[in-house]
């Protein structure tokens, strides 16, 4: 049986355990996928804004909040995502990210009373580090 002393020396180990496996730092493509993931949720929100900030510096050098709006100009018919993984090497990671379409919107004829026609694409991203950061690059 153990004491209060024992009860709490096992509580102590435990408890440290436990803060050293929270405290493990995440690895590079964990990180790069939760970037990934509020990128696509400002974009399905059509906040370009808020998605401008994760281009590249070079992007950002170049254009405009308004250049990326037009970039992303089909956006509107982007109707969910999912960041399905990633692969890091290098200060480079490519991320895949499945989006769904809705090609009803994107037809001139479509009325509001149409079925809804979601077609999954698998778009293939890569994000660069540069000065310890990682920054969206460009979508294949």
């Amino acid at each position: 049986m153990l004491t209060n002393f024992g009860r709490l020396s096992v509580l102590a180990i435990v408890l440290s355990m436990s803060a050293c496996a929270v405290m493990q730092p995440k690895t590079t493509e964990e990180n790069v996928l939760k970037l990934a993931e509020k990128r696509q949720t400002a974009l399905l929100a059509q906040d370009f804004k808020k998605a401008y900030k994760y281009m590249s510096p070079g992007y950002r050098e170049l254009n405009t909040v308004e250049n990326l709006m037009s970039d992303y100009a089909g956006v509107y018919s982007w109707k969910s995502s999912d960041v399905l993984n990633a692969t890091c090497d290098d200060g480079v990671c490519r991320v895949n990210v499945k989006v769904f379409v809705d090609i009803g919107l994107m037809q001139s004829a479509a009325t509001p009373d149409q079925e809804r026609v979601l077609v999954p694409r698998v778009n293939r991203e890569t994000w660069i580090k540069l000065d310890n950061k990682w920054w969206f690059s460009k979508s294949e």
